[in-house]
């Protein structure tokens, strides 16, 4: 039996609400299976979620992620289940650990045992919210322990060639598990240009920053075989020179990593993570404040009218 392929938009951290709204609502009308909303360091992302509950009407929407250390579980799973019931059971809270800068930088909280903390949380969760919990998952060891706590994992910034390792490790989870969980889930980041070289260069930027500013994010893209790499961009990041870092990121990790070029180019690039066992390919628009504009919102039209 093949499994369905379902496909989702995600947008980063610094689109606004207006944004958020229309992105929405683009996807929604469209078909799209789900639409993600993030929460880092801009705006908060259950009160987007709240407002799009009810501003839309089949579409799932999820957290894309919420991290577990700001909030107390029970707040979370408080507005978890208010928007599991606002949305009719269309929402998918989407957990995760975040990263050091993150929680210990901005929320000036102690980044202490993450996994303890995410299966603290889940239980705690469980006591109360019925709807369906994935976890963010980098590493190895996360990602089985989605496979034994979650209902699904939420892969981001694999690259290609090691998702089916990963894959295998969630399976491996799931197999201690008394539940049949299957969802895979993998946040793609996704650059629509016209000129191939401006998309790879904003992918460039997102991918130093993440891997730059947090060697949490590194293990996938070591394991790929960007090892080399990975380390001239820590190192210039580090030191300072964030010019040379976003520089650094070769054009076969972009490749690995992202969907970029123009709309066919990115669709195709989006079935091929498909292809390797994914259930839903999340496109994630994960942009500079300024690029979130009616140039998004119009490349987003044309995205989902192909998909």
């Amino acid at each position: 039996m093949t499994k369905r392929i379902e496909f989702g938009v995600a947008l980063g951290s610094k689109a606004s609400p207006y944004i958020v709204k229309e992105s929405a609502r683009i996807c929604d009308d469209s078909g799209m299976n789900s639409f993600w909303v993030p929460e880092t360091t801009e705006y908060g992302g259950f009160s987007m979620l709240g407002y799009l509950s009810s501003h839309t009407k089949i579409i799932t929407l999820g957290s894309g992620v919420v991290n577990v250390y700001s909030r107390y579980p029970k707040t979370i799973r408080m507005e978890a289940r208010s928007l599991f019931e606002l949305s009719n059971g269309r929402f998918i809270l989407g957990i995760g650990s975040s990263a050091p800068p993150i929680i210990e930088q901005w929320h000036g909280i102690n980044f202490d045992k993450p996994i303890h903390t995410m299966i603290q949380a889940t239980k705690i969760l469980r006591e109360g919210y019925n709807g369906p919990i994935y976890w963010a998952a980098i590493n190895k060891m996360m990602t089985e322990l989605a496979g034994k706590f979650a209902d699904g994992v939420i892969f981001f910034l694999k690259p290609i060639n090691v998702v089916k390792q990963y894959i295998k490790y969630f399976n491996e989870g799931t197999s201690q598990s008394s539940n049949y969980r299957t969802k895979i889930v993998s946040f793609v980041p996704t650059y629509i240009s016209n000129d191939k070289e401006k998309a790879k260069d904003m992918a460039r930027i997102t991918i130093a920053t993440y891997v730059g500013g947090s060697p949490f994010y590194g293990q996938p893209i070591m394991e790929a075989g960007f090892a080399e790499s990975l380390n001239k961009i820590r190192n210039f990041w580090v030191s300072g020179d964030r010019t040379l870092a976003i520089k650094s990121v070769p054009d076969e990790m972009v490749y690995s990593i992202a969907a970029v070029g123009n709309v066919d180019e990115c669709i195709n690039t989006l079935k091929d993570h498909a292809s390797v066992g994914i259930c839903n390919v999340v496109a994630t628009f994960d942009l500079r404040r300024h690029l979130y504009n009616e140039e998004l919102l119009n490349n987003l039209r044309k995205f989902v009218d192909k998909l």
